[in-house]
């Protein structure tokens, strides 16, 4: 890291570098983001209220993981972005979902059955996941 007289950007500079894992919760990132007049929430996704939990449970799940499964965590954001209200609504988003899913699982079979483990996994219900995601594509 380069020399700064600036002790708010050596803490930044040490709390990212430091490898430890953080979220939008986490009070450190919270306390440096307060310290350098900085709107800790800035960019956070915000969920349709039924989806809140979910949502929450998967941005977290998602930052968290360290794994290369990208096909995996391209999906599970492309669901994330279906649940938010702080974005525009693509009426197209689930069909364009599906043909993703379908795309990726010529490459990587086992992509549906990974997807469901993680939501079960965190407790989400997959019941209405599950038929949104292998129901009858819309015409």
């Amino acid at each position: 890291m380069p020399p700064t007289g600036n002790k708010w950007l050596r803490d930044v500079t040490e709390f990212i570098s430091s490898g430890e894992y953080y979220h939008w919760d986490t009070p450190r990132y919270r306390e440096l983001c307060a310290a350098g007049g900085l709107d800790p929430d800035r960019g956070r996704p915000v969920f349709k209220p039924e989806f809140k939990e979910i949502g929450d449970k998967l941005v977290i799940e998602m930052n968290s993981r360290n794994d290369n499964n990208h096909d995996l965590w391209s999906v599970i954001f492309d669901v994330i972005d279906i649940m938010r209200a702080d974005i525009p609504a693509d009426p197209d988003a689930v069909a364009k979902l599906r043909r993703s899913i379908n795309f990726r699982r010529e490459h990587h079979p086992a992509l549906l059955g990974e997807m469901l483990e993680v939501l079960t996994r965190l407790g989400i219900d997959v019941g209405q996941i599950t038929i949104m995601l292998t129901g009858p594509m819309a015409r």
